[in-house]
């Protein structure tokens, strides 16, 4: 197989499974996850990594979140930039 991912004589269904996967992979990483609006009006990749203070190689970790989404966590753990409009609920004061 010319200019295979199996470049030697391996299991066919593995190379063609392998071909399969990588333009599925590839595909997805094509297009733009919604939150990459939000992302862009916070400022960008390299803003939000500032705003979130996430160091170095925080800027390509918000850009990847523009591929992939940003992570629930994330979002939970600032909601004052990821949920605009959500209001976080203030703690219920419980008799002792």
């Amino acid at each position: 197989m010319v200019g295979s991912v199996c470049p030697h004589r391996t299991n066919l269904s593995h190379c063609v499974l392998t071909q399969w996967l990588a333009v599925v992979f590839n595909m997805a990483m094509n297009t733009q996850h919604a939150d990459a609006a939000l992302i862009e009006s916070l400022g960008g990749p390299a803003a939000v990594s500032r705003l979130l203070g996430l160091g170095e190689y925080g800027t390509q970790r918000v850009f990847n979140w523009t591929k992939r989404g940003i992570p629930p966590e994330v979002k939970l753990d600032r909601p004052d930039l990821f949920l605009p409009g959500w209001k976080v609920p203030k703690p219920s004061k419980v008799a002792a």
